[in-house]
């Protein structure tokens, strides 16, 4: 990666100084059962999302450049959110996404707005516009789970303004509101696969579950042909944009001759 780029990320999608890891409150929204968690620990999303449109837009040619805004607002349209950029403006640090089954249709996005007092002039003007206009589930439903919900016309988006910001697949919302005060959540299982970074956060964690590595792996071993299991394994990616580029790192229950195994009885 050249320099200058590298220079550029690092400084733009800078992690914040303590890992949501010690702000779980917003974890506690994400149901046990997710097929994957993201949480984005930046230290100014809308700083990070606006360089990353303006570097692909160095990176590509000037006619495939214009439209890479445009594409990249396609990108939230899953999570139901109209206006990127106003959007990320009135969020606090931490981002939390998390994916539901094998349908990429079926995310949630989860955050905490920023709080009155640390509203800044610059973004007085856009704070003065509702959030509820912002994004696609507009329309005002009754109670779910002691939440006042709104869904989009359609019923298949829904968010929660209120609290923490949970909004994006319809059934996806639903889950998150009902785990907010169900005993096991996200939060609760961090505490097993705690990672220890030693003060050098990443800006992006990932969590996830497999369950076809895990058969495969099984069949490599035990020469099992049925498919019938429903075990699976898990695994954790971590993002860093240093100085020199993008370190990124996975692990998995398996480890590298797991993942090598997997790969090699795809084949």
């Amino acid at each position: 990666m050249p320099p200058e780029l590298a220079s550029t990320l690092h400084k733009a999608m800078a992690p914040v100084g303590q890992m949501i890891f010690e702000h779980t409150e917003i974890l506690k929204a994400v149901p046990s059962d997710v097929s994957s968690v993201t949480l984005y620990n930046l230290r100014d999303p809308l700083e990070a999302w606006q360089t990353l449109i303006s570097t692909a837009q160095k990176q590509s040619g000037p006619m495939e450049g214009q439209y890479i805004p445009e594409f990249a607002s396609l990108l939230l349209e899953p999570y139901g959110i109209r206006d990127p950029q106003k959007f990320l403006l009135r969020l606090q640090d931490y981002i939390v996404t998390a994916k539901f089954g094998d349908d990429s249709e079926k995310v949630v996005a989860i955050a905490e707005e920023i709080r009155d007092g640390e509203i800044s002039k610059k973004s007085e003007e856009i704070h003065k516009t509702p959030l509820i206009t912002l994004i696609e589930p507009n329309i005002k439903t009754n109670n779910e789970a002691g939440h006042e919900v709104y869904t989009s016309e359609d019923g298949d988006l829904k968010a929660m303004i209120e609290g923490p910001i949970i909004i994006g697949d319809s059934g996806g919302v639903s889950k998150c509101l009902t785990s907010l005060n169900a005993p096991d959540n996200f939060s609760t299982l961090l505490k097993d696969r705690w990672l220890a970074f030693d003060n050098d956060y990443p800006s992006v964690l990932s969590f996830g579950k497999d369950r076809e590595s895990f058969g495969l792996i099984a069949r490599a071993i035990s020469d099992v042909k049925s498919d019938g299991s429903q075990a699976e394994s898990k695994f954790t990616t971590e993002t860093k944009f240093n100085k020199d580029g993008i370190e990124r790192r996975s692990f998995s229950d398996f480890g590298l001759i797991g993942s090598i195994i997997a790969q090699l009885n795809s084949d």
